[in-house]
C-alpha cells in the first residue's frame, strides 16, 4: 500500500490529497497542517450581517478543475457567481474608499490615480516589450508596462483578491500567462488586446465569472476537510523532512511519534514548510526549495 504525507493542509495540499484519494482509494494518504484550521489563506468570516474574506474573494468559473473539485466535494450545488452589483469595486486609498472605474473616460476622470500615474498609464503602447524570456514578478511586469503608481494600486489589489498573494513574489508567467504572450507577441498589452478584439484570440486577461458560495469561499477547504476525515491532521507542525532507508524514502520529523511515507509532496508556503532534503527518491515533482508561494 502506498503511503503518502503531504505537508501543508492549504487548499493545494488538500486538493492534492482529494486527487491521490480519487485516483488510489487504497493508498494512505495523511495531511499535517501546523495551524488548527485548514484552508491557508483562505478563511471567510462573518460579522454584523457582512461576510468578509480574509483571502481570495472567489476563483473563475473558466477553470474546470476548481469547479470538479468542489462539486467532487458535495458542492455543486451550492455555487454562487457574483452577480452584477459585484462589478462595482472599490480600492481604498487615501483612508477612503475609491471605486475603480469603468471604461476609459471613468478612468481619466477618476481620482483614483495621480495625474501623473494616469499619464503613465497612457504610455503602456510604447514602452519596449521585454523579450529576454526571463519569468518576473507580477509587480514588476505591471510596474513596467503601466507604471509605479497603478501597479502598485490596481494590480496587487487585484492579485490580493485572486491569488491571496503578494504580487512582488508571484510568477506573472504562472498567474497571467495570457498577459505575458500579449507583450510578446504584439509588444504592447494595449495593442494586444485590441488586435485580440479584432480577431478570434479571445479575452487577454483574466476572464470567466467570479464564483464563491453562500457562506464564503471557505466553504471549499472546509468541504475537503470533512471528507478526508482523520486523514487531515491539525496543529501537527513539520520540522523537518529526511531521507530515510527503503522501503520509506521519507521520515517527516517534528511529529510524534516521526511520520515515514514514500512520497511526501510539500505544499505549505516556503516561509514555513521545513525545509527538504533533496533526493531523487522524493515523488513530489517540486519541493519547497524549487517552488515559489505567496
Amino acid at each position: 500500500m502506498r503511503t503518502v504525507v503531504i505537508v501543508g493542509g492549504g487548499i493545494a495540499g488538500l486538493a492534492i490529497a482529494a486527487e491521490l484519494r480519487r485516483r488510489s482509494p487504497s493508498a494512505a494518504v495523511t495531511v499535517l497542517e501546523a495551524s488548527p484550521r485548514p484552508g491557508g489563506s483562505i478563511r471567510s468570516t462573518e460579522e454584523s450581517g457582512f461576510l468578509y474574506e480574509w483571502g481570495p474573494t472567489g476563483f473563475l468559473d473558466n477553470a474546470p478543475d476548481t469547479l470538479d473539485l468542489a462539486r467532487q466535494a458535495g458542492l455543486g450545488h451550492r455555487l454562487l457567481p457574483a452577480n452584477a452589483e459585484a462589478a462595482r469595486r472599490f480600492v481604498v486609498r487615501g483612508q477612503r474608499l475609491r471605486e475603480l472605474p469603468h471604461g476609459p473616460l471613468g478612468f481619466f476622470a477618476s481620482s483614483l490615480l495621480s495625474a501623473k500615474g494616469r499619464l503613465r498609464v497612457l504610455r503602456e503602447p510604447f514602452v519596449a516589450a521585454k523579450r529576454d524570456g526571463v519569468d518576473e514578478s507580477v509587480l514588476s511586469f505591471a510596474t513596467r508596462r503601466i507604471g509605479k503608481e497603478a501597479a502598485e494600486v490596481l494590480v496587487d489589489a487585484m492579485v490580493t483578491g485572486i491569488w491571496a498573494g503578494d504580487s512582488r513574489r508571484l510568477s506573472v508567467v504562472s498567474a497571467f500567462p495570457k498577459l505575458v504572450a500579449l507583450e510578446r507577441e504584439h509588444g504592447s498589452l494595449v495593442r494586444g488586446m485590441l488586435a485580440r478584439k479584432k480577431g478570434a484570440g479571445g479575452p487577454a486577461g483574466p476572464s470567466g465569472t467570479l464564483t464563491s458560495f453562500p457562506e464564503g469561499l471557505e466553504e471549499l477547504p472546509t468541504a475537503i476537510a470533512a471528507s478526508l476525515g482523520d486523514s487531515l491532521r491539525l496543529s501537527a507542525r513539520v520540522t523537518g523532512i529526511e531521507h530515510a532507508t527503503r522501503p520509506w524514502p521519507s521520515c517527516i520529523s517534528g511529529l510524534r511519534p516521526r511520520t515515514r511515507a514514500r512520497s511526501s509532496p510539500d505544499s505549505a508556503p516556503s516561509r514555513r514548510g521545513a525545509k527538504p532534503i533533496p533526493s531523487s527518491e522524493f515523488s513530489s515533482p517540486r519541493t519547497s526549495s524549487q517552488a515559489g508561494h505567496p
